[in-house]
């Protein structure tokens, strides 16, 4: 008879481990609740705090000027094609990003190059348009169909090209595209 209570015992205190396991598995994987707090952000002014006048910034690549708004942000050590990269974030809010990728690309034909290509392979997800901006064709690639802005400039120069992206988390932004137009017009190539 003692065997017996034991295998029930046994049998019960299995039983109530994987009932615990089962509850413990289903609370770790419910969904998470938080509160997101966004900083009360607006659009860019011309007030000493907030500001488009130009940062001139000078690479071994190319020369541009960016609003002094924005600061220098860390970037990834370049790898593959990428042969040098530079980030600026809006300091005041953080919602606004500055990336710029120079690549080296053998040929310098711009479908060699992936970020573009895979932009162009999604005529559903990106806009595409050609700008005249100091004498030379730009790509540029909206993304559409979203409530976030985000813009990249394709620029070549023989072996190198330039990708140049603008992102923000608000779409409507009339200060977005004058950032964007006086990265384009400042642009030099070394």
């Amino acid at each position: 008879m003692v065997g017996a209570n034991k295998t029930k015992y046994v049998v019960a205190s299995s039983i109530l481990i994987v009932l615990v396991m089962v509850l413990v598995v289903r609370y770790i994987n419910r969904p998470a609740q938080g509160t997101i707090i966004y900083p009360n952000t607006s659009s860019l002014d011309n007030s000493s705090t907030n500001s488009l006048t130009p940062v001139s910034f000078n690479t071994t690549y190319a020369s541009f000027s960016y609003p002094k708004v924005f600061s220098t942000y860390p970037a990834q050590t370049p790898t593959g094609q990428v042969i040098a990269d530079y980030n600026f974030i809006d300091h005041n809010s953080e919602q606004w990003f500055l990336a710029i990728s120079i690549l080296q690309i053998p040929g310098g034909n711009l479908n060699d190059n992936n970020a573009y290509e895979e932009r162009q392979i999604h005529p559903n997800a990106y806009r595409h348009t050609v700008l005249q901006v100091n004498n030379q064709s730009v790509n540029v690639m909206t993304q559409i169909n979203t409530s976030t802005y985000n813009q990249s400039a394709f620029l070549v120069n023989n072996n190198n090209q330039a990708i140049v992206s603008l992102s923000a988390n608000r779409l409507n932004d009339p200060s977005l595209q004058t950032v964007f137009n006086m990265l384009l017009n400042s642009w030099r190539w070394h």
